[in-house]
């Protein structure tokens, strides 16, 4: 069972168990949130413990903040959580083995080390990543993105907002999405809104991008996108990946105050099928 399904359905059975499934439709935790019915965006544990790591690689000097006019905090969320930066406009995929990981030494990466997802440290979007942000970015948040069969799709957003409103500035912070089955039409693949972390206004065509699983799609944080609706019969899980420069951080959407914490999982054993029980 992959690791996102266990957590998903450890978490489900706890709240239910606990009476809580209120909270989660009215507010969410910290590392386990409903962005809409059937959208829940998490944090598994095993991904949590990738964050300890520090940047991707240590640079010669610290980089610094560049001159802003009217800075603020990113509002809205990582990965495909809806933002309230911007404004709103109103057959079985194949699993990927990226949630099997490796216990090996993903290098100088961030985020490498043990543990089932210490490879995306070795990713091959990290130098990507380095080339855009400097050799001091960081993995600032990782998370799962389950869309579920029957979700709706998502209004238009961006996760972050120009620190500058008068000046156009480099890229400050990246998204690195992660399909764990292949994404086409029917499972509700991300829609993007090419140039728009240029210009908001900007509508030169939406491109919805279909992916293989374990196809790195990397773009801006300020990029209109949303997540269309799954009208297939199976789950859409997507590992996203947020990194920085090293004075950013967007303590709006990942702020531990803003979210209380998960209470202990109560222990949860799936029932087996029939054919399960029998072949045991």
């Amino acid at each position: 069972q992959p690791l996102w399904q266990e957590y998903f359905e450890s978490v489900q059975h706890t709240l239910a168990q606990l009476d809580l499934l209120d909270d989660l439709r009215d507010e969410g935790f910290t590392t386990f949130k409903m962005r809409q019915p059937g959208r829940f965006d998490m944090v598994v544990p095993a991904l949590a413990a990738i964050l300890k790591k520090g940047p991707l690689k240590k640079g010669p000097a610290a980089e610094k903040k560049p001159p802003c006019k009217k800075a603020k905090a990113a509002s809205g969320g990582g990965g495909e959580q809806e933002s309230g930066a911007q404004p709103a406009d109103a057959s079985a995929p194949r699993e990927s083995t990226l949630p099997d990981g490796g216990d090996g030494d993903a290098g100088d990466g961030g985020g490498g080390g043990d543990g089932a997802f210490g490879f995306l440290g070795a990713g091959a979007w990290v130098e990507v990543v380095r080339m855009i942000l400097g050799p001091g970015a960081e993995l600032v948040h990782a998370g799962c993105i389950l869309s579920l069969p029957g979700s709706t799709a998502q209004n238009w957003h961006s996760d972050g907002d120009h620190l500058d409103e008068a000046a156009h500035l480099p890229p400050h912070a990246l998204n690195v999405f992660l399909p764990l089955v292949d994404m086409d039409l029917s499972v509700g693949p991300t829609e993007f809104t090419p140039s728009t972390h240029l210009q908001w206004g900007s509508r030169p065509g939406n491109v919805a991008l279909t992916a293989s699983a374990g196809t790195a799609i990397l773009f801006d944080y300020r990029l209109r996108h949303r997540g269309l609706a799954n009208k297939s019969s199976t789950a859409r899980p997507l590992l996203y990946l947020t990194y920085a420069r090293p004075f950013f951080r967007d303590e709006a959407n990942f702020s531990a105050k803003r979210y209380r914490d998960l209470p202990p999982l109560v222990p949860y054993r799936k029932r087996k099928s029939k054919d399960e029980a029998e072949a045991t």
